[in-house]
């Protein structure tokens, strides 16, 4: 009478012989109400009839049945229980009767429900397991963020979900856990890994909460991918970098303006007053004072194209645009550096595509981007001895845009890039040369970057290096709107037209 769990006794045709006290507390029936009745007077029309007729199958068998009754109270309520019916034997080892032992999981199942319900809806990955570390409930976000279905977790080790490498140590700290559990960060201060179905390894961050159920000590773990904090992390350091050096590079652009404008009167003043030296002299002077004559009027050209480089950095680049043949500037430039070719014996090559479009942009600018690139070529295989310095200059059209782009190439035989003049070669006086301001490609960048363009520079793979510029050959809006969007790839025109510009001196 005392039980906690309500108890029914009935004989072998279903009818009830007897109820105690907590049946009538649950029920709202009282006894007389109920005996002689049979429990269908309970009966809610939600328990599945399959449930029905498997446990008067299990009955009849003389086995005993377990399961779960939707049943309806006096007042109409609709309750939930769990039910194992066992079948009483009289001492010859008939059955005579059958007992009832029920317990409302009304409010428990309400509980469940609704904790079922948070953990889904939570926005973080959530892991239930039990004491033996086994999965026992998870949400959606969790089969998103680690790549498994439910049903592919549910029984199975916690483990599965951590590096191979970690998982014996996390079993150790689980059990650990085990025994003094309270909620808390998992491995505070440690980098923590979760590994995805695929094998990909992603950091996260882990929060351990205890839950006391009848089973013992569950753990629900809430789990947070990190992988976009830290993509965040580190573009916000790379953006503060990024502004801390523009702020340096300015201060230093405004000094070096400064210093070049200073310097730039008392230098022509000194190169003026050798000319007129070497003018006034003229024949009277030695060899030796030629020789010096010579070395000051170099030096102070050297310290005349250094101010230049200067200025040319501290300005905003400014163009001038107008329709030109990119063909032709590209032939000019070459020309140009005619005598810079003969003084180091090398030999040039230009390829053009043919009938490569006019373009839009300023003829002046860009010659001095590709110049600077061509003199940089040379200057590279003279410095590594090369004896016979070969530079390629391709130009050609990319189709593979929604907008034609042209594409100017520079290709030298030369040393090639270290990793370290990889990393910095378009950094601001960044060079690897005993002489130059380290601003030269700094230069061509913002050259190159006023056309809507971009500038790139690797190693060959057969030795040699390859500076390539490509840029729109008509305005654009940003620069995502020439290199942003593909289009289907068009057929390249002919084998193209080779020019042989060699500049060699004379053996």
């Amino acid at each position: 009478e005392q039980s906690p769990v309500s108890v029914m006794i009935t004989d072998t045709d279903g009818h009830i012989e007897y109820v105690n006290s907590r049946f009538n507390q649950l029920t709202g029936y009282a006894s007389e109400e109920v005996l002689g009745n049979k429990p269908s007077i309970l009966k809610s029309g939600k328990t599945p009839l399959e449930d029905f007729r498997q446990l008067w199958a299990n009955l009849k068998a003389g086995r005993e049945w377990q399961g779960i009754f939707h049943n309806r109270k006096k007042n109409g309520e609709v309750y939930l229980e769990t039910a194992r019916i066992s079948p009483l034997r009289d001492e010859a080892g008939e059955v005579t009767h059958f007992l009832a032992v029920k317990e409302d999981i009304t409010e428990r199942t309400r509980l469940e429900r609704n904790f079922q319900l948070a953990v889904e809806a939570a926005p973080s990955a959530m892991v239930l397991s039990n004491s033996k570390g086994l999965i026992v409930l998870v949400n959606s976000r969790a089969e998103q963020m680690f790549g498994y279905s439910r049903e592919e977790m549910l029984g199975q080790s916690i483990e599965m979900l951590v590096p191979d490498e970690t998982r014996q140590q996390h079993a150790g700290l689980r059990l650990a856990y085990q025994r003094g559990p309270k909620a808390r960060p998992m491995g505070s201060g440690e980098k923590l890994l979760g590994e995805h179905r695929d094998g990909h390894q992603f950091p996260v961050d882990i929060g351990l909460n205890p839950i006391e159920t009848e089973e013992g000590v569950m753990v629900l773990s809430s789990i947070i991918d990190l992988t976009e904090k830290e993509a965040l992390k580190h573009k916000l350091e790379e953006r503060n970098r990024q502004v801390v050096e523009a702020h340096a590079l300015a201060t230093v652009g405004r000094m070096a303006a400064m210093v070049a404008h200073d310097l730039r009167n008392p230098l022509s003043s000194v190169k003026m007053g050798l000319q007129i030296l070497s003018r006034s002299r003229g024949k009277e002077a030695n060899s030796e004072d030629k020789e010096l004559h010579d070395i000051a009027l170099e030096q102070v050209y050297y310290m005349e194209n250094i101010l230049n480089e200067l200025l040319a950095y501290s300005q905003p680049v400014v163009l001038k645009r107008e329709w030109f043949d990119i063909s032709k500037a590209i032939e000019r430039t070459i020309l140009l550096c005619q005598g810079q070719f003969q003084h180091h014996q090398a030999q040039l090559t230009f390829w053009s595509e043919p009938s490569l479009p006019t373009v839009y942009g300023d003829p002046h600018r860009l010659q001095q981007a590709l110049s600077n690139l061509i003199a940089n070529a040379v200057e590279a295989c003279a410095e590594a001895g090369i004896p016979k310095p070969l530079v390629s200059v391709r130009a050609h059209l990319d189709l593979s845009r929604e907008a034609p782009l042209v594409c100017i190439e520079v290709i030298d035989n030369g040393p090639g890039l270290d990793a370290e003049t990889c990393r910095h070669v378009f950094d601001p006086f960044f060079t690897s040369r005993a002489k130059g301001t380290g601003l030269g490609l700094t230069i061509v960048r913002q050259i190159i970057a006023a056309h809507g363009g971009i500038i790139t520079l690797e190693n060959e793979p057969g030795g040699g290096a390859r500076a390539s510029i490509t840029f729109p050959t008509r305005p654009q809006d940003s620069p995502a709107e020439a290199f942003g969007k593909a289009v289907s790839p068009a057929a390249e025109s002919g084998a193209g037209a080779e020019h042989q510009l060699s500049h060699e001196s004379d053996d």
